[in-house]
């Protein structure tokens, strides 16, 4: 005999987004990669916004950044690189 399956609530949701980030955009690569890998570190729970639109009803918690760099200067200052951000949904009731 088979085990029966139970369902007691439905997983919580995961996302990932990848942004590219360019210094002749006027932002500090360096600056903005730490900025984001500072915060998956904290594991803090935050309202998630994107194009000045809340993502879902519930808070998420930044679980990776993960950082590529693309083209440096002739000093070894980042020009051009990508982060990879993985979230996951936090409920907390």
């Amino acid at each position: 005999m088979k085990p029966l399956t139970e369902f007691i609530a439905p997983g919580l949701a995961t996302f990932s987004v990848t942004i590219q980030v360019n210094a002749l955009l006027g932002v500090n690569p360096r600056t903005t990669l730490d900025h984001w890998i500072a915060l998956s570190e904290t594991g803090s729970p935050d309202v998630l916004v994107i194009g000045n639109k809340v993502v879902g009803t519930d808070q998420w918690v930044l679980k990776t950044a993960a950082d590529a760099w693309k083209s440096l200067d002739g000093q070894g200052d980042i020009l051009t690189a990508e982060i990879n951000l993985s979230f996951e949904e936090y409920m907390t009731e």
